[in-house]
């Protein structure tokens, strides 16, 4: 028989997988354990017992809730977000107390919250998931939150389309009625309409004669005021007989012989597509249904208002951030008399909204909501001013009109040979972004007669800006001849612009925004013209919405609709509402995988100076292809790392790795590997497989300290931790489950002095908030704060309402105050005071089945302290097989047992010790502590709850029963701190190895 003794000295290769038993070689078996549940392991080798859940409320704001997400807005400042069906709930949190500060109304369903992707960046944060458009949460203070659509400027948008459809803006006046009359200056939606010149009958047919009508067989019209019809109105299908000729084919009126030539219009009635817009001209308040072309003037749309121009009835034009439509037809006089909003000339066009009208059928319901990306172009956009000629008049200011501009634009001036030198004048070139209030941005002087000709090229914004010169003379010019100009012209005619679908008419029209920087107005001259050069919104309830977000490169992206599983779209450059490709490096960024799977990109986050791309099939990077150069949509390189698949929960970043879950419930590290120059991604399950995949993950989240660990929360209640700490080759799993069902998790900082604080979402007779403070997770894990104590129960809380008599202790009026309490009649609670029984063993007592009261038996409570009550739970710890290296070999195939052993531990108050863990009653387990040779503690330490032990027990014995390996378990049910950081073990072997027999 042999005796020796061995020293376990390290817990943290944490749990390991029942697969790996046989593995006595691997360099982590020696540190791993069996069974590691309720502890947590620390890079210094010691298992820690976790804290317990402090109960924070259980009421009508916490019932429903699915999901927590945290809001992190500083380490001093957090906010627990709780989302249930329709709404979230709004807490911050402080030392275990949640106070509700807001409450948020939304349409997500239970299945969408499950789904939910979230980044944040300040007071802002981003939530996206595949059905829906994206949303943000902003903080405007305490108790001011909002929850809104992103609100893109330029919306990511899809590729033009290969067809001949065009498109055209028109204000959306309201729709002509024959009911309604009308006066001058009314601004109304009314179909194509033209004049009559001539009507007869052919073969019981009616020929309509109109110059140019511009219809085609099978429209259906309406013609209006043909004399000598006995209808008011005739409404048929027609045929095209030529272009000046159709013929109604419908036979539902009676019709005379003959007609009068010359009177009544027709409109087309079929196709919104001639759908046009006209202001009534005539002085005289219309008859109620008459439609004649001579009263109706359609909208003409000019550049911005200036003095000495000629205007027409049916222009329009901008004024101060205004459309006006000119009523009386005239040249604007020299004083400004006769500008927009003084002049009678001008009638103020109220409406702010447009509609887009397509050639062919295009739309649908489900396109509202989305915003396209329209780009109607003309070559004649410019702006061009006459500089007055020479006069006596000193000081004279001339504007030109302003233009709005995108991209590249040449500011000039022109002057003939012998023309008025601008001599002694300013030159200005101002620029507005809402069309009103103007800056000068460059400006030039004048001073001599040969001066004077200036070309400057610049670039406006993507997204645009208004531009305009201003000339301000000071001195009467020398010379005689015509004077110079001023002009402003983009180098590239076409616009882009943003148009939100706010509801839909029919597959030909949509109303909706046409939205340019500061809501201003969009240019006239995309008003009314059609245009082929336009693209769907990337996001609409048809193509999908976005399943993921984040941040990286001072850019936001979105990735993977229903339509388009494999597409990337990145904001401009510090522009995060802007979504507007082109050539300029800070230009937004819309990119495909080139994968030969169109596996579905599941989620996106920035890892040192890759944007990292998890797909359904692979994980892939995008970068810039140069080490310290930016993300542009020219040098944008995209590569394939792995092939392990990923699921739908987003990445977590520690340290130097990414840790992400793949698609088979294994956890992955995404981590650069100097020696080749890429990535790696090796598998952090390998050696605990049944950890992760014992029940299904609901969601996975990360804490940072006092130890990096990833959480994740499990379909069955329990939830799992991998601490990873890297730099100290630490990667160790560990379990937790609590008598409680957790829902849902996750974490905020705490002060900067203190761990992370653990928020829960717990269940057992009601839903609750619970957490496990920075400050208690602190205490638990480090050496700082020895006199403060930490509570190892679940759904914990401190009670008043608590007597003593008949030395007995009751808590009563419990279900107020935690309904967790009101739970089905004999369920264990644990007194988490400072008494226990003469064995040590904690008070435990049956709750009395929804009466809020709870008898502790036998326990005469110091009432003096503050009382504490809660659910208890066991942690475990169950070593690996020990592997001994004996003279005549190795250890196994022989019978062991354990007879002595010494715990080293720290803050443990009570802990026990079994060669298994059968008995869950603890009848047969040993107390480890007995006598301890206490670690030196400073004197002036603070007085401690509890009378804690740190330092190495002294030798107990054991006797454990004879087997076939040397097993051992230790386990803690009390309501206190319990500490493993090593023990030293006497075992006996008994029989020889049989070498050589």
């Amino acid at each position: 028989m042999a005796q020796f003794q061995t020293i376990k000295a390290v817990f943290n290769g944490g749990e390991m997988s029942p697969i790996m038993d046989g593995r006595t070689d691997s360099e982590k078996y020696a540190t791993g354990c069996k069974l590691l549940e309720n502890f947590m392991v620390r890079s210094y080798g010691g298992a820690f017992k976790r804290p317990g859940t402090r109960f924070g409320a259980a009421n009508s704001d916490v019932t429903g809730c699915v999901r927590l997400i945290p809001f992190r807005r500083s380490v001093d400042s957090g906010y627990v977000l709780g989302f249930k069906t329709n709404a979230i709930k709004i807490w911050s949190y402080s030392a275990g107390t949640f106070t509700l500060k807001a409450t948020l109304t939304t349409t997500y369903t239970e299945a969408e919250i499950a789904d939910l992707h979230f980044v944040q960046l300040n007071d802002v944060m981003y939530l996206t998931v595949a059905t829906q458009h994206p949303k943000i949460i902003t903080r405007v203070a305490d108790t001011n939150w909002a929850f809104t659509d992103v609100p893109f400027q330029f919306a990511p948008a899809l590729d033009p389309p290969s067809d001949a459809v065009t498109l055209r803006l028109l204000y959306d006046a309201d729709d002509w009625s024959a009911a309604a009359t009308y006066t001058k200056g009314n601004v109304r939606m009314l179909p194509y309409t033209k004049a009559v010149t001539g009507a007869v009958i052919v073969s019981s047919k009616i020929r309509i004669t109109s110059v140019d009508h511009g219809l085609t067989t099978g429209d259906t019209v309406t013609v209006y005021g043909v004399g000598g019809a006995t209808n008011a109105n005739i409404t048929s299908v027609i045929t095209k007989i030529t272009d000046d000729v159709f013929q109604l084919d419908s036979s539902g009126a009676t019709l005379p012989a003959t007609y009068t030539a010359g009177t009544g219009a027709w409109y087309i009635t079929t196709s919104q597509t001639y759908i046009r817009t006209f202001v009534y001209n005539s002085a005289t308040t219309s008859t109620a249904g008459v439609l004649l072309n001579a009263s109706w003037t359609e909208l003409t749309y000019k550049s911005s208002w200036n003095v000495g121009q000629a205007y027409v009835i049916g222009n329009v034009t901008e004024y101060f951030g205004s459309n006006y439509v000119c009523v009386t037809a005239h040249t604007s006089a020299s004083d400004g008399s006769d500008r927009p909003g003084v002049g009678t000339q001008w009638v103020l066009i109220t409406i702010t909204d447009y509609r887009l009208i397509a050639s062919s059928a295009t739309f649908d319901a489900n396109e509202v909501g989305s915003t396209w990306l329209l780009s109607p172009g003309s070559t004649g956009r410019i702006a061009s001013e006459l500089i007055p000629a020479a006069s006596t008049t000193l000081n004279v200011t001339t504007t030109s009109a302003s233009i709005f501009i995108q991209g590249s634009y040449i500011a000039r001036t022109n002057w003939k040979s012998g023309a008025n030198s601008p001599q002694k004048t300013t030159f200005q070139l101002q620029e507005s972004l809402d069309r009103i209030n103007f800056t000068t941005i460059r400006e030039w002087y004048v001073s001599d007669v040969e001066e004077g000709t200036i070309s400057y090229p610049a670039d406006a914004p993507n997204t645009g800006g208004w531009y305009r010169w201003v000339s301000i003379r000071s001195a009467v010019p020398s010379g005689a001849g015509a004077t110079g100009s001023m002009t402003i012209e983009p180098v590239e005619g076409k616009l882009n612009i943003p148009f939100k679908i706010e509801s839909y008419v029919s597959t030909t029209q949509v109303r909706g925004i046409p939205k340019l920087a500061v809501n201003s107005l969009i240019p006239n001259e995309a008003i009314g013209f059609e245009f082929p050069i336009w693209a769907k919104g990337a996001f609409s309830t048809t193509r999908g919405y976005p399943k993921t977000c984040g941040f990286h490169d001072s850019r936001l992206f979105f990735a993977s609709t229903a339509a388009e599983p494999t597409r990337i779209w990145g904001s401009q450059t510090d522009d995060f509402y802007t979504f507007l490709t082109g050539s300029l490096d800070t230009s937004g960024i819309d990119v495909t995988l080139a994968a030969t799977q169109a596996n579905s990109i599941q989620w996106i986050s920035s890892f040192k100076r890759t944007l990292v791309i998890g797909t359904s099939g692979e994980e892939w990077t995008m970068d810039s292809g140069d080490q310290d150069g930016p993300l542009t949509p020219s040098s944008l390189r995209l590569r394939r790392w792995s092939r392990y698949g990923s699921s739908k929960f987003q990445p977590v970043l520690s340290g130097d790795g990414l840790l992400w879950l793949t698609r088979d419930n294994r956890l992955r590290e995404f981590a650069y590997v100097f020696e080749r120059d890429g990535y790696s991604a090796p598998e952090m399950t390998l050696l605990a497989e049944h950890v992760v995949c014992r029940s299904n993950v609901t969601q996975m989240f990360y804490s940072q300290s006092p130890d990096p660990v990833v959480w994740l929360v499990h379909a069955d209640g329990t939830w799992s931790g991998f601490t990873y700490d890297r730099e100290n080759n630490v990667t160790a799993w560990h379990r937790h489950r609590s008598l409680l069902a957790c829902k849902s998790m996750c974490s905020l900082y705490s002060s900067s002095s203190a761990a992370d604080s653990l928020m829960f979402l717990m269940n057992y007779n009601a839903l609750s908030l619970e957490s496990i403070d920075g400050e208690d997770m602190r205490n638990a894990m480090t050496s700082a704060n020895l006199g403060t104590d930490v509570r190892c129960m679940d759904s914990w809380m401190s009670h008043s309402s608590v007597t003593v008599g008949g030395g007995n202790t009751t808590f009563s009026n419990l279900t107020a105050a935690n309904p967790q309490f009101a739970a089905t009649a004999a369920v264990n609670v644990i007194y988490g005071g400072t008494s226990f029984q003469s064995d040590g063993s904690p008070y435990t007592a049956a709750i009395t089945g929804g009466s809020g009261t709870v008898v502790f038996t036998g326990l005469t409570a110091n009432l003096a302290e503050t009382q504490y009550i809660g659910f208890y739970f066991t942690a475990y710890i169950v070593p690996n097989r020990f592997e001994i290296q004996l003279r005549d070999g190795t250890a196994q195939m022989r019978k062991w047992r354990v007879t002595r052993a010494s715990f080293r531990i720290f803050r443990s108050y009570y802990g026990n010790v079994w060669r298994k863990i059968t008995d869950a009653d603890f009848t047969n387990y040993t107390r480890i502590i007995q006598e301890t040779d206490e670690f030196p503690i400073a004197p002036n330490e603070a007085v401690q709850d509890y009378t804690h032990n740190t330092g190495q027990t002294l030798p107990q014995s054991l006797n454990f029963d004879w087997g076939q390996a040397c097993d051992i378990a230790i386990a803690s049910r009390h309501a206190v701190p319990f500490n493993v950081l090593g023990m030293i073990l006497e075992i006996e072997v008994e029989g020889t190895s049989g070498a050589g027999a």
